[in-house]
Parts: C-alpha cells; sequence; structure tokens
C-alpha cells in the first residue's frame, strides 16, 4: 500500500486555494469560491464562479468558505477542497491521502479543529498543520532553521500578518485586519469621494491588478461604474497617480506593522532583520508602491520571490519532505504549534538563501 501514498500540500486561504502534490510536481491554484443554488447544490466554483459574480440569477448565491483564515462554511469548504485535490492528483486509494496544511498562526484550538474537520471530510487521512508563516517562509527560499533572525510578512486578502522567525520556530507574530480586500475597499472610496464615480468591489479589484503593471504614474487604466448624478454607467478614465493615494494609505499601515514587530522584538533577532531584510509574500504584495514604502519607512531592505503567492504551498510541502527525509511519521489530524518538533538538520536544503526565487519543490 506504501507505492500508493499520495502527499499534498494545502494553503486553503480566504480567496484562493493551493495544492501541490508529489504526483503532479506542481502548484495547482483555484479561486476559493463557489456559486449555489436554492438547495445548496454547487451550480458553479472557482474560475466560473468569480465570473458570475454579480451577474448570479435570484435564488442563487455566491460563497466563500473561509473568511480571515477561518472556515466559515464547512460543507462547501469540503467539497471545494475534495474537487481541487482530485484535480491535482487523481487519487482513488484517499485513505492513504497525506497532506501538510497551513494554518493561521494566530488560530484557536476550536479554529483548527474545524479546519482538521474539513480535511478528514475531504478524504485526508493524516494532516499536519503547519503555522502558515513559517510554511511561507520556507516556500520563500528562508532557512527557517537558522538561528538568525528573518522578517517574513504575508499580505492576504483580508489580513496582514507580520511573523519573526528564528530556529525553526515563529518567535513574535502580528497581523491586522487589512491586505487585498482593503485596498479593493479604499479605492471604491477613494473614487466615490474624490471622481463622484461608484464602482464595484470587483470592478475595484481588476483595477487594482491592473495598477501592478502599469509601468509609470502616467499610464492610464479605464474603469467601468455609475455616475453619482445620475445614475447611469459610464466608463472612467485615470492615470496610476489618481489612484495611488488609495492604496498608499494600506502600504503604510503595513509599514507601520513591520516597524511594531521591529520594535517589540528581541534586540539580536531584529539586527539580524536590519542586515538581511524583510521577506514579503502573499499576493497582495504585488501592491503598487507597497516594496519601496516599507524600505523609505522602515528603513530595512526588502525582498519578494518570484512565486510569491505559492510561497505557503510550496514551503509546506518542503517541510513535510524534510520530515519525511527524517523519517518522522505522519500521525492522523495531528496539530503542529510550530516546527520545532521537526529535526533542525531536516529544515535545510539547497535553495536557501533569503530573498530567493521560491524553486520548484523536489518529490520526495
Amino acid at each position: 500500500m506504501a507505492g500508493f501514498i499520495q502527499h499534498y500540500a494545502v494553503d486553503l486561504g480566504s480567496t484562493t486555494l493551493r495544492v501541490y502534490s508529489d504526483r503532479a510536481r506542481e502548484v495547482r491554484t483555484t479561486p476559493n469560491v463557489a456559486v449555489l443554488d436554492r438547495a445548496g447544490g454547487i451550480r458553479a466554483r472557482g474560475v466560473r464562479a468569480v465570473a458570475l459574480q454579480g451577474r448570479t440569477p435570484v435564488g442563487f448565491e455566491v460563497v466563500r468558505p473561509v473568511g480571515r483564515s477561518v472556515i466559515t462554511d464547512q460543507p462547501v469548504a469540503v467539497r471545494l477542497l475534495r474537487e481541487a485535490l482530485w484535480e491535482a492528483a487523481p487519487c482513488r486509494i484517499w485513505e492513504s491521502a497525506r497532506a501538510s496544511v497551513c494554518v493561521s498562526d494566530e488560530s484557536t484550538p476550536v479554529e483548527r479543529q474545524a479546519l482538521l474537520a474539513v480535511c478528514q471530510e475531504a478524504g485526508l487521512r493524516a494532516v499536519q498543520l503547519v503555522p502558515a508563516s513559517l510554511a511561507a517562509a520556507a516556500g520563500a527560499g528562508v532557512e527557517v532553521r537558522d538561528t538568525s533572525g528573518a522578517l517574513v510578512v504575508d499580505v492576504g486578502t483580508e489580513n496582514v500578518t507580520a511573523a519573526l522567525i528564528s530556529a525553526a520556530s515563529v518567535v513574535l507574530v502580528r497581523s491586522i485586519p487589512q491586505g487585498g480586500a482593503a485596498v479593493d475597499r479604499r479605492l471604491v472610496r477613494h473614487l466615490y469621494e474624490e471622481h463622484d464615480f461608484a464602482v464595484s468591489v470587483a470592478e475595484a479589484e481588476r483595477a487594482k491588478i491592473r495598477l501592478t503593471s502599469l509601468p509609470g504614474e502616467d499610464s492610464t487604466l479605464t474603469l467601468k461604474g455609475r455616475e453619482l448624478d445620475r445614475g447611469l454607467p459610464r466608463t472612467l478614465t485615470l492615470s496610476a497617480a489618481d489612484l495611488t493615494p488609495a492604496l498608499h494609505e494600506v502600504a503604510d499601515d503595513i509599514a507601520e506593522l513591520i516597524l511594531s514587530v521591529l520594535v517589540d522584538g528581541p534586540e539580536a533577532l531584529v539586527h539580524d532583520v536590519c542586515e538581511r531584510g524583510v521577506v514579503l509574500v502573499g499576493e497582495g504584495s504585488r501592491l503598487r508602491g507597497l516594496e519601496e514604502r516599507v524600505r523609505r519607512q522602515a528603513q530595512v531592505p526588502v525582498h519578494t520571490p518570484s512565486r510569491r503567492g505559492e510561497a505557503g504551498a510550496v514551503g509546506a510541502w518542503r517541510l513535510m519532505r524534510w520530515a519525511r527525509a527524517r523519517g518522522a511519521t505522519m500521525e492522523p489530524h495531528r496539530t503542529i504549534a510550530s516546527v520545532a518538533p521537526v529535526p533542525s538538520a531536516v529544515v535545510s536544503g539547497p535553495g536557501s538563501g533569503l530573498g530567493g526565487a521560491v524553486a520548484e519543490p523536489e518529490g520526495a
């Protein structure tokens, strides 16, 4: 039966579900959202469900089963995770499936138990929960077993988490309820107050994503919305400079979070961070101007892996692979408060180095 064992790494985010399998040897990404009918049946999921936002017929509902890293709709979360596991690597012998799953550093025992229940119902028979910040650090190329300090900032959809890591454990972690969703809301408010223009949150999100690829402040983009005085649909063309003030508000909040960790962290580890720099991960870290404002306000170097959104799933896979290389067994539904139980010699290997690109994980 050992030859049929299937291993996964899972990052169950508020917006995106990422799964890595040792069979596919790649991170499969899908929006963590579904459209339900009146009977609770899933009529669309993933990319198609996202496309239906704002266009769903009467009686249909768009559901996101995870909010602020907490399971909010267990049945939907189970079904979406089961489908994602099957798409990543079809495996009919579910009793042999194993997984390393990212969990919020600040989650409660009840929240961790809910996540374990989702994994069990989705078909995973042995699960290890790994602190999300530690997984992100490993996935971003940080040598997490090093006794030197490393500061990893994960900019998610609804939360931004800053974790000071040393010797394969989280020394200090802080978070704020900001992130990509906060940027979307501030863009909506900015357009309403400064340009008398109303847009949906979905349109604001699309504008935020397009802003990341604009070459200069004079570059323009076009938004679809409604004029406030008459309520009629129209388009509005603005330059990047017209929208960046709304982005800077969130960037400043993230910089303040980083500073608070540097102020309150152990002095020796803080000195390490000031020399080695801060690592930004998560798709939200692509926010226009974020790196520069963090670098200027916190006075530290800033590094970003090339595949920053996949750092959590890649890191969870690496931690599991290193543990397996040392012969560690995966107990059913085991929760790891930190990776201190994993021998320090396991948490090392090629591709380490602060701020390096996220390499493709190796198979066991």
